[in-house]
């Protein structure tokens, strides 16, 4: 509901106004865990996941929205900002102003004497506080649909004892009948971002199973080479049946576009996107004397893929097409007010038909595509890959930089639901070693990538030998690494242990014949601090499931978790929730008040002890113990900045891979035909990776059953005669796709911008940045741009 007054399409248009009178808010409250985590009331007592970060982009966005005049607090439990960049997000947000407040709300209601509301709540030091605000925005905990579980029930999928659709940890997107599979919130709340990678993931076992590999392609209509031709424009006005020509008289603008120059074809047509209509259309403009195209009609948005097609299938280039847009932007906008409209979609074909007059010709460069995928990283992400990949039947290189294969799901015991992921790697290497399709390379480097997406040539070194590879993708799956900490002792002391160290070894310590009987585990080391703001994500969760089974194992053990935020989120928070019920003590600490391990000498031996400031006691704790488990960053390999000027493709602030905008391309990278798995991109838990996998999968697959690929030329090219090597367009360059070149002219070092066209994406920043004209995107050149100007301004 809050979203909704923020949307500039809300009841008030974007305008803050608080729904009861219509008041502007000046004071906000958003209370956390309304509906989750409550066992006794609500019977829900799994977290939500996506409510935190949800409540900090809102609060946020008023901040932003009101110039800082709004003041938002957030009062929470455990601040869950586990995902890849949330902890700077929420970093961001604090220093915009947002408060946040640990409490527990114990009453709300409205106030006597307004519509305000008055909140009521615990401090974490024992302190009861009434405070008033404007609004209060509850965050709801997510629950499936009952019209979904109904359907659920009918299929006979496994539930689990909250109503979502049960799947296994390697199979994150089977359910428990073959042939069902599920995606998004239905299976575990979740993000945009997690149910996109989900839903690809899904695409890949459907197609493995559908025989993805069998499609056949027709043959391509070859493109007519008009570039010794004039420019000979024909337009097609689309009445989109009611819509726009309830508003435009489509034969006058017909009449009027006839007599623009360059034009030499003009036809309305009733719907142009129609399937009964689009070969009439395509007939057209191959029977026709012309070579430019535009369509006027409704949203471009949704129909511009569409019409460049059609004008492929006729054999001509798609890039000698345009599109006007009558429908969102004039239709839509300008009701009951006829005169204007026609006006202005006079001008909107007016500037069309200028830039498809100096638009030159340009054809899409084709590449045979080679049906294998080079796979970077030998870990359980990049098994899994090759396992999906020769379902399909495409060839994989697998490319390990060690002696083994696994990774460091070689150290991992189990998953948080008790499959054995020691033995899921066995299984797997069993398929893939002597298997026809797969090349497994060891102790193997990548030394060189050349090519573009479905053509790529890799150099690579194995055992000292070099090889060459053909490829029509690449998928990294590198992995990530357990930091080596420098504090608590650890490298001093035995005892101290990182969380993958005694997983390996818990056996060993912690048995019946041991006289261990403390244990400390310490969070965030090395996690969320300046030099490293974000969460690793997988540490509580690991930290809590090795309580509960210490605890399985010894009972008469005493486990003590000193944490910052318990991020046990989703289904995890029953882990949290049976670790206190089976006695392990959780002692909260802040960063300015992080614990201190230190040894003493007692009698015979050295004692290790752990003091820290108890928060919930406003008092110092001290703790012998006999072991101390740091629960170490997960950080990105050292050979990922090596492997990232190869490929191509930038690394994040910490150091793993970067995707492009991840919401809409999850794991894709700027780089046609690279995408990115598993801990290559972040922390994560194996469910997710796997996830991540089959997705990259799904996305090789695409390019991989084509035999070629049209790859698209409006890319930057440099004007010779104008560019003088100022280099104002190499730094700003999103895609690191320019660089200076010096050559040698008349005795002379000279400068000159060279583009590299593979990693191109013709974002056009290189045009906007530009003081002479030396460098444009081709198909919207500066001269272009200029015409389309003078057209719209005459």
């Amino acid at each position: 509901e809050f979203e909704r007054l923020l949307s500039p399409f809300g009841p008030s248009n974007g305008v803050l106004k608080r729904p009861s009178d219509g008041k502007t808010p000046k004071k906000i409250a958003w209370l956390q865990c309304v509906g989750s985590r409550e066992i006794k009331r609500a019977f829900i007592g799994y977290c939500s996941g996506v409510c935190c970060m949800h409540a900090v982009k809102e609060a946020l966005n008023t901040r932003e929205k009101s110039d800082n005049q709004v003041e938002t607090t957030i009062f929470f439990i455990d601040l869950r900002a586990f995902g890849r960049h949330f902890e700077r997000y929420v970093e961001k947000a604090r220093e915009a102003g947002v408060r946040f407040v640990r409490a527990r709300i114990w009453g709300l209601k409205g106030a006597e004497d307004s519509q305000d509301i008055s909140v009521s709540y615990v401090t974490e030091d024992g302190k009861r506080i009434h405070e008033t605000f404007d609004m209060a925005i509850l965050s709801l905990g997510l629950k499936p649909a009952r019209d979904t579980v109904d359907l659920a029930k009918k299929l006979s999928l496994k539930l689990n004892h909250y109503d979502f659709i049960e799947t296994a940890s390697f199979s994150p997107t089977k359910t428990s009948k073959p042939g069902i599979y599920v995606c998004g919130a239905i299976e575990e709340p979740k993000d945009i971002y997690g149910s996109m990678v989900q839903a690809s993931a899904v695409a890949t076992e459907i197609s493995a199973q559908l025989g993805f590999i069998k499609r056949e392609f027709g043959e391509v209509t070859p493109l007519r080479d008009v570039s010794g031709e004039p420019p000979k424009v024909a337009v097609f006005i689309c009445r989109c049946g009611e819509s726009v020509e309830d508003m435009i008289d489509t034969e006058a603008l017909r009449a009027y576009t006839a007599s623009l120059s360059g034009v030499v074809h003009t036809q309305v047509v009733d719907v142009g996107c129609h399937y009964e209509h689009r070969q009439s259309i395509i007939d057209t403009i191959k029977a026709g004397d012309f070579n430019r195209v535009i369509f006027a009609g409704c949203s471009g948005r949704i129909n511009e893929p569409l019409f460049s097609e059609m004008v492929r299938d006729a054999g001509l280039s798609p890039y000698l097409s345009e599109q006007a847009n009558l429908g969102e932007l004039l239709c839509l906008v300008h009701q009951g007010r006829k005169e204007e409209v026609i006006q202005k979609a006079k001008d909107f074909v007016r500037i069309a038909v200028a830039k498809m007059v100096n638009a030159q010709p340009l054809n899409p460069y084709l590449v045979d595509v080679q049906k294998s995928a080079l796979i970077i990283g030998g870990g359980l992400s990049g098994l899994v890959a090759a396992d999906n990949l020769i379902r399909m039947g495409f060839e994989a290189h697998i490319l390990e930089r060690g002696e083994h294969l696994g990774g460091s799901a070689r150290y991992i015991g189990s998953t948080l639901k008790g499959e054995d992921v020691g033995a899921y790697l066995e299984v797997l290497k069993s398929r893939l070693k002597g298997h026809e399709l797969v090349h497994i390379h060891t102790r193997a480097e990548l030394l060189e990538l050349k090519g573009v997406c479905g053509e790529f040539r890799s150099r690579i070194k194995v055992n000292g030998e070099e090889k060459v590879i053909n490829h029509g993708a690449v998928i990294v799956a590198t992995g990530g690494e357990e930091l080596r900490p420098q504090e608590y002792l650890y490298g001093l002391d035995s005892r101290v242990l990182t969380l993958l160290e005694f997983e390996e070894r818990m056996g060993e310590l912690v048995s019946p014949f041991t006289e261990i009987k403390n244990i400390v585990m310490i969070q965030c080391v090395g996690s969320r601090e300046p030099q490293r703001p974000n969460c690793s994500r997988i540490c509580c969760t690991k930290a809590v499931k090795n309580a509960i089974k210490l605890k399985g194992m010894r009972p008469d053990i005493n486990v003590y978790i000193l944490y910052r935020d318990l991020r046990t989120y989703g289904f995890r928070e029953d882990l949290y929730g049976e670790a206190r019920e089976k006695g392990v003590v959780f002692i909260r600490f802040g960063l300015d008040s992080k614990p201190k391990v230190e040894t003493y000498r007692t009698q015979d031996r050295d004692t290790l002890k752990v003091k820290v400031w108890d928060r919930l006691l406003g008092e110092p704790v001290s703790i012998e113990t006999d072991l101390v488990v740091l629960a170490a960053a997960v950080v990105a390999p050292q050979e990922n900045r090596k492997l990232s000027e190869i490929l191509g493709v930038p690394l994040d602030d910490d150091g793993f891979f970067r995707q492009s905008p991840k919401k809409l391309k999850p794991i894709e990278t700027d780089r046609a035909g690279i995408f990115i798995c598993g801990l290559a991109n972040g922390p994560k838990f194996v469910e997710d990776s796997i996830a991540e996998v089959q997705a990259s999968v799904t996305k090789a697959a695409h390019i991989l059953i084509q035999p070629h690929l049209e790859l698209w030329p409006t890319v930057s090219m440099v004007d010779v005669n104008n560019c003088d090597g100022c280099g104002y367009c190499i730094d700003p360059c999103p895609y690191q796709a320019l660089r200076l070149f010096e050559y040698m002219h008349e005795g002379q070092v000279k400068k000159i911008a060279e583009v590299n066209e593979v990693l191109c994406q013709g974002c056009g920043v290189c045009q906007a940045t530009c003081p002479k004209k030396g460098i444009g995107v081709r198909n919207y050149m500066p001269d272009q741009l200029e015409a389309m100007v003078e057209a719209a301004v005459t």
